[in-house]
């Protein structure tokens, strides 16, 4: 039977968190929320979590280390339950910015962009 440990690349992760959310019983966040992931053998039954955890992390910064002999864990989990789970984990986002109406541009606004009261005038002789 082989053991298997997750290791984390300390580099590429960027603490996103949802390898925390997706293999609490192994993997839990410190207070920036980079994970710290327990150094023991995975038990065969948590294997498939593992997995799924490694599978799913946006960074890439998880890896699944095996010694000795491979065995199959079985299939990832699947369904729709799942796929929800892991929609609403990645498209946590802020709300967008809206403008500000004090003449100032917002972060990504266009330097070309003329506001509405001076577009409908002509230009001054």
């Amino acid at each position: 039977m082989a053991n298997h440990t997750i290791i984390v690349d300390s580099i590429a992760c960027v603490g996103h968190g949802i390898c925390a959310d997706l293999f609490p019983e192994w993997i839990r966040l410190d207070t920036w929320g980079y994970p710290i992931i327990n150094s023991e053998a995975i038990p065969p039954e948590l294997l498939v979590h593992a997995k799924w955890a490694v599978a799913n992390c946006p960074a890439l910064a998880l890896h699944l280390r095996s010694q000795g002999p491979v065995e199959a864990a079985g299939p990832l989990p699947r369904g729709r339950r799942a796929v929800e789970r892991m929609n609403a984990l990645l498209h946590r986002r802020a709300k967008p910015a809206t403008p500000s109406g004090n003449g100032t541009r917002e972060v990504g606004e266009s330097h070309a962009r003329v506001p509405k009261e001076r577009a409908d005038r002509p230009p001054p002789p």
